[in-house]
């Protein structure tokens, strides 16, 4: 019985940084019993209340974190700081362990930087190392509470924001629709990750359509920064039209325009004049279809690479 106890210890043990959980020792047939006579002989050192590490394991910054998720109530990942930390994101850091859960156990764990939360979604969730933990966009969501509590400055939650984005690990559309799902406005920390998306595309609004959105994204990646939205141009004396997307730069006004909410004559037909007025004023208006939105836009940005080119050689 010995061995047996010894040889599940020794498989729980490699499976994560040296850590078991009480009811992970109960289910491989460990008893109770058991369990407290290891703590009293030193085989397991207790961490939390019903957490262990097994003696001679050797310590780090993710074992806690790990130990710190097995600690939670009923569930818990790590999140905020840890998270960012485990997705190798500006603002992570090994030095605290942070960790989100439905329920804590407060008294277990004063040295845990914890936080609760009802909303557990299983989008906003994944696993890193073996660890549980907030998603990248639910990570950057809740690193504006970092912000709010001085943990982090705003300027680390907006270089948090671009290199997720950069990696193409989110897009600001994910994070905004996130971070409504979690309350919006109401949420702690909003305001910082509101004003970091507005300094990343600065003139997109509420009223921009996700399809809106991810053109700007897809522009911004291919360096295209200029972009600004909802651009007033006047074509006449008494008539300005606003175009949804604009870039100064080429006078070109790229617009989305899907077959399902544009489609008929009617609108057909304001459209075609929307492109001859355009074109009175010298800008060229590319309307974008869903198909190639979905596709990344490879025709717009050869359009704009080609455009550039010639500015580049006209004389």
């Amino acid at each position: 019985m010995r061995h047996l106890c010894e040889l599940h210890l020794g498989r729980l043990g490699e499976a994560h940084f040296g850590v078991v959980g009480r009811q992970e020792l109960l289910d491989t047939g460990i008893s109770r019993h058991q369990v407290e006579h290891l703590v009293r002989t030193g085989r397991l050192v207790r961490l939390f209340t019903s957490v262990y590490r097994l003696a001679g394991c050797p310590t780090s910054s993710r074992q806690m974190l790990y130990a710190a998720t097995l600690a939670a109530r009923t569930w818990g990942a790590a999140s905020h700081r840890s998270a960012a930390a485990l997705h190798g994101l500006p603002g992570g850091t090994d030095e605290v362990t942070e960790v989100v859960a439905f329920r804590w156990r407060r008294k277990a764990a004063t040295a845990i930087v914890a936080h609760e939360t009802y909303l557990v979604a299983p989008i906003d969730f994944t696993v890193v190392d073996g660890i549980p933990v907030t998603s990248v966009t639910r990570t950057l969501c809740d690193l504006g509470i970092s912000v709010r509590l001085g943990h982090i400055s705003a300027a680390t939650l907006e270089a948090a924001i671009e290199e997720a984005i950069r990696r193409g690990q989110t897009s600001p559309e994910r994070i905004g629709t996130t971070l409504e799902r979690l309350g919006g406005a109401w949420r702690p920390g909003a305001e910082h990750v509101e004003r970091a998306l507005k300094r990343f595309l600065p003139a997109m609004s509420r009223a921009d359509s996700r399809a809106e959105v991810e053109l700007v994204r897809i522009l911004h990646d291919a360096g295209h920064t200029d972009v600004v939205t909802q651009h007033p141009a006047r074509v006449s004396p008494n008539l300005t039209l606003r175009l949804d997307t604009y870039l100064p730069g080429l006078r070109v006004a790229p617009e989305f325009d899907s077959y399902r909410y544009h489609g008929g004559r009617l609108v057909h037909l304001r459209d075609a004049n929307r492109s001859i007025l355009l074109a009175g004023v010298k800008i060229l208006r590319l309307p974008i279809t869903d198909d190639e939105l979905a596709a990344g836009c490879p025709t717009l940005l050869a359009t704009l690479g080609a455009l550039q080119a010639d500015r580049a050689h006209a004389p």
